[in-house]
């Protein structure tokens, strides 16, 4: 895809904002050996060290479901970017920016 070429990892989310595709290079940039096995279905915000920084994805992410009469619940993302800290494997701080968009 597009952001594969403009971006060093490209991670899918699911509505609980735990890593579902893109483990394996995500493990790899934060210095865990590329093992998708270390972060697939972990939090997002559980690489992230600092609280702001947390709640700042949490606020962007993680939107009020609107329920239709069909009871079918929906996310309305607006893309967005966030600047934030990550935390690798061995305790160092990298700063990174968060694009982020609902497909």
């Amino acid at each position: 895809t597009m952001l594969n070429l403009m971006c060093d990892v490209v991670v899918g989310l699911n509505s609980s904002l735990q890593i579902e595709e893109g483990a394996e290079k995500f493990a790899a940039l934060m210095t865990l050996g590329g093992s998708s096995k270390l972060v697939k279905g972990k939090l997002l915000q559980d690489f992230m060290p600092l609280d702001e920084d947390k709640e700042q994805l949490i606020k962007s992410l993680l939107v009020d479901v609107e329920v239709s009469d069909r009871d079918d619940c929906s996310l309305d993302v607006e893309p967005g970017v966030l600047y934030v800290k990550l935390r690798d494997a061995m305790g160092n701080h990298i700063s990174a920016e968060l694009f982020y968009a609902q497909v």
